[in-house]
């Protein structure tokens, strides 16, 4: 997320791109003075690392041509990521011509090594932000999927609600209808047969519109009762898709905070 495009100085670069390649994305171009910094950083961590193995006796100078290469220390020996091969010579014969300290050049291996295990921890915790960033990007879309699962049902079941009221106020109507032509044919009863079969058929016929209405309205009633039941079951996915999306965004602060608490750690041996 946003926290890893604040990070600053050099770590800033090697951090982006070791994102961009778990992801697949191309690398970021770094200006020429941050490579510059690098070159020469590797540089002098590649005589330091030398100076160490052979102060420590833990170089591979113990082949045939080592002693040759101690021989040489006054010439230009070939260490590989020195580039001024003279000055390192001059400085690394001053050392060993003074009492070798061993206790210091292990107290610098052991630095080098801790740094060394604080990055592999910080590139762990950064790929594990990533992941939990992806998850909670993940959740967010789950989220408004529903949002508009839920937005739809709400909207058939306004349309049904609506439905339903027109459908009762179709049958209210009815019946008044109803209750007028019994009315008319108590008074019919009195005339001819042909008008009291006539006023009877018309009975007949709103009693089929009303149980076609009634049978209607029935299944509004369960269509709107399948809409209730669409809406619970989406709000009780969003309540533990939340639940999740907040445990998922507090593992998230729990590994910013380790992130924080190595970059720190590394700072403080540096």
């Amino acid at each position: 997320g946003a926290s890893q495009t604040e990070i600053k100085g050099e770590d800033h670069w090697s951090v982006e791109n070791a994102r961009n390649q778990v992801l697949g994305r191309s690398t970021v171009t770094a200006p020429a003075h941050f490579w510059e910094n690098q070159r020469r950083e590797i540089e002098k961590l590649k005589g330091e690392i030398d100076q160490l193995k052979l102060l420590l006796g833990k170089s591979n100078f113990d082949n045939d041509d080592s002693k040759e290469r101690l021989k040489d220390l006054s010439g230009e020996p070939k260490i590989s990521g020195v580039r001024n091969h003279r000055r390192f010579s001059a400085l690394l014969l001053g050392d060993m011509l003074r009492p070798v300290k061993l206790h210091e050049a292990g107290d610098r291996l052991n630095l080098m090594k801790l740094s060394k295990n604080q990055s592999e921890q910080l590139k762990k915790v950064d790929l594990k932000l990533m992941a939990a960033s992806e998850e909670i990007k993940s959740l967010l879309n789950e989220q408004a999927s529903l949002d508009k699962k839920i937005e739809s049902a709400n909207s058939q079941l306004e349309f049904k609600n609506s439905q339903i009221s027109e459908l009762v106020a179709q049958a209210t109507n009815l019946n008044e209808q109803i209750e007028k032509l019994n009315e008319e044919k108590n008074k019919a009863e009195e005339q001819s047969n042909e008008q009291l079969e006539f006023k009877n058929q018309q009975i007949a016929d709103l009693v089929g519109k009303k149980a076609e209405l009634e049978m209607e309205l029935a299944k509004a009633e369960e269509d709107r009762a399948t809409y209730n039941r669409v809406i619970e079951g989406a709000k009780r996915e969003l309540t533990e898709l939340q639940a999740k999306l907040d445990e998922t965004k507090q593992e998230l602060a729990n590994q910013q905070a380790q992130l924080d608490a190595s970059k720190a750690e590394i700072a403080k041996l540096m």
